[in-house]
């Protein structure tokens, strides 16, 4: 179970956007299962993921959170640094394998909240288009 764990998209769009909302994500995940994705781009996220690092460390009660997980998943304090650094180490290639290994649109199992109307796009297999 250490490698389980599971993909989450969530949005808020309003109800005359959720088909093509929802399309849109699965575009974006073929696309990322076939093109690389620009050095820029991949910049941009590492930049967001070392930020998001930093602002859980900002006072006592993001450390010590951190810390409650430590101890809860038989990690150190040196799990961030490590963790830092594959994210520093992650280049166009490999997230190109990720997704092809790990964003297949056929194992997802997508969840619309709200309207009962869209229940025929998300319940039944239906055709997004």
């Amino acid at each position: 179970m250490e490698y389980e764990g599971y993909i989450a998209v969530a949005t808020e769009v309003a109800r005359d956007a959720t088909v093509d909302s929802v399309t849109q994500i699965y575009l974006e995940m073929e696309r990322l299962a076939t093109e690389k994705v620009t050095r820029e781009e991949l910049q941009i996220v590492k930049n967001i993921m070392t930020g998001e690092v930093m602002r859980i460390l900002d006072g006592p009660f993001g450390i010590a959170d951190v810390t409650i997980e430590n101890i809860q998943n038989g990690t150190d304090n040196t799990y961030l640094d490590r963790f830092l650094e594959e994210v520093r180490g992650i280049t166009p290639g490999k997230v190109l394998e990720t997704a092809q290994k790990y964003l297949d649109p056929d194992a997802c199992t997508t969840v619309v909240v709200g309207d009962p109307v869209l229940e025929k796009y998300f319940n039944t297999g239906a055709s997004l288009e």
